[in-house]
């Protein structure tokens, strides 16, 4: 009948992220919106901008490609907290190149459509 307080025992379990104070969530609004960021700015450009071929709505989307990659690919990687440091290394460099790629076929496959339906 002598049971301790719940607080003493919430107390003594240990931490699931002993070494960080903040660990870095997976948010999917955010990464998603990175993701088809290129896409959207590409799809702008090759709407406004009157030009034969789009080269200029290309080179936006390879080198947002290119940015939005890193930057999903990176948030990723931080995200899996449970993986080793060289592990998470390894999975970061394979999204930064998954995301690139992603990012680039989703701007191709809206412009694509756009021309389209033009």
């Amino acid at each position: 009948m002598d049971n301790p307080p719940e607080s003493s025992r919430e107390e003594n379990l240990p931490s699931l992220h002993p070494g960080s104070s903040n660990p870095c969530r997976f948010r999917p609004g955010w990464f998603f919106g990175i993701l088809a960021a290129p896409g959207v700015l590409s799809l702008i450009m090759l709407s406004v901008v009157n030009d034969d071929y789009g080269q200029a709505s290309l080179v936006v989307l390879l080198i947002g490609s290119v940015f939005a990659g890193l930057l999903c690919g990176i948030h990723f990687a931080r995200s899996q907290r449970q993986l080793s440091h060289g592990v998470r290394w390894v999975v970061g460099i394979i999204s930064v190149i998954g995301c690139a790629g992603g990012a680039f076929a989703i701007g191709m496959g809206g412009c694509a459509l756009l021309i389209n339906v033009w």
